[in-house]
């Protein structure tokens, strides 16, 4: 059936592309698998309608992807995924801007009153020929570069102004035109779902960040803020009045914490632009504690929030790297030495391999000095 698909693919001037599978560990898995159902879609449609001749469960694949309510779904997942990836990628970067969450969960909750690229497509798509509803796309729709200007589109809406009138491009000739079942009983309650699932993600996103008032006030800590503001001086006074009402009872002097935040964005803004939260966090506990006593807690506070996923999936890899299928055997305190070694350790031109052999030597007569 891979072969046949390959051969449809080529004479449909498709993307040659494979199928993705799902996992529920890994985040981004999801808007992989649909994108490429998305793009190969007349394809698999085509594939599945030629193999249910002779082949039961393809049949019963072409009955559940030839519906509707599937088309539309994948249109529709089109339209969101993208605003799921955006903000988890946004969660592995080592200096997370919580300014960016929600931006992007007021674009996503958008889709509930204006229809997003994919599902105005769809209505487009969506032709009646005989007294057949058929699924009509045209193939440069499944182009690499015609799915990402649609993404783009989504990000980029502004507002709910009518758009200009556009000339009509020419029609593109659509090779495989699947006939849509069930269009008329499942178009209205289809719709209403959609409605539904969007509002459930914007909820469900919203409940994760209940607190997102103090976490967005934490950039007003970050260095590259401060030096990239206007006015250093305004820069940031009422989010650390945010932070100062959150930690309060670990501060020594709440007023004291403002006045030391002012010298504070004069400090990071001359000599250390570049820094990160934990980086400067670091500098101040070493440097100037006794400059800074309550800045010194505020930062504490703030530095140990877990707010970004980096540090667990980087473990992760480095767990991989080194615990193959051929050193199954590892025990715990070896993987964990190693993995420490490898991430926290100095780099290979640092090591002082002389003094590490000479120790490693002494703990024991080794059979190399006998």
């Amino acid at each position: 059936m891979i072969d046949s698909l390959r051969e449809i693919q080529h004479i449909l001037n498709l993307p040659e592309l494979k199928f993705a599978e799902l996992h529920s560990v890994r985040w981004l898995s999801m808007e992989c698998a649909v994108g490429a159902m998305f793009r190969s879609y007349p394809a698999l449609a085509m594939c599945l309608e030629q193999e249910a001749v002779l082949d039961a469960t393809a049949k019963g694949l072409f009955c559940e992807v030839s519906q509707y309510k599937f088309i539309a779904t994948m249109h529709m997942l089109m339209d969101v995924l993208p605003f799921i990836e955006r903000l988890s990628k946004n969660f592995q970067h080592d200096s997370l801007d919580f300014s960016k969450v929600q931006p992007l969960v007021d674009s996503l909750k958008d889709l509930c009153d204006v229809p997003g690229e994919f599902i105005t497509k769809l209505e487009e798509f969506t032709v009646n020929c005989d007294g057949d509803t058929m699924y009509s796309r045209p193939v440069s729709e499944s182009s690499s570069e015609a799915v990402r200007l649609r993404i783009q589109n989504n990000y980029k809406f502004e507002g709910f102004e009518d758009s200009e009138e556009e000339e009509e491009d020419e029609v593109e000739d659509c090779s495989f035109k699947p006939i849509l079942k069930y269009y008329q009983q499942q178009k209205d309650s289809v719709t209403k779902t959609f409605s539904n699932y969007i509002e459930m993600v914007v909820e469900n996103i919203q409940d994760r960040f209940q607190d997102s008032q103090v976490l967005n006030a934490i950039n007003a800590l970050v260095p590259k803020n401060i030096s990239g503001s206007k006015s250093v001086a305004m820069f940031g006074n009422d989010d650390v009045k945010i932070l100062v009402k959150q930690f309060k009872k670990h501060l020594l002097s709440s007023t004291e914490c403002l006045n030391e935040y002012r010298q504070y964005k004069n400090l990071v803004s001359g000599s250390y632009k570049t820094e990160t939260l934990e980086a400067i966090t670091r500098t101040i506990i070493t440097k100037y504690h006794d400059e800074f006593p309550n800045m010194t807690i505020l930062l504490k506070c703030c530095t140990v929030i877990p707010m970004n996923s980096v540090k667990c999936e980087r473990g992760f890899s480095t767990q991989n790297r080194i615990m193959t299928r051929l050193q199954t055997r590892m025990n715990n305190k070896t993987l964990d030495d190693l993995m420490t070694i490898s991430e926290e350790g100095p780099s290979m031109n640092e090591f002082d391999f002389s003094r590490a052999l000479t120790k490693w030597k002494a703990e024991k007569v080794r059979k190399l000095n006998k």
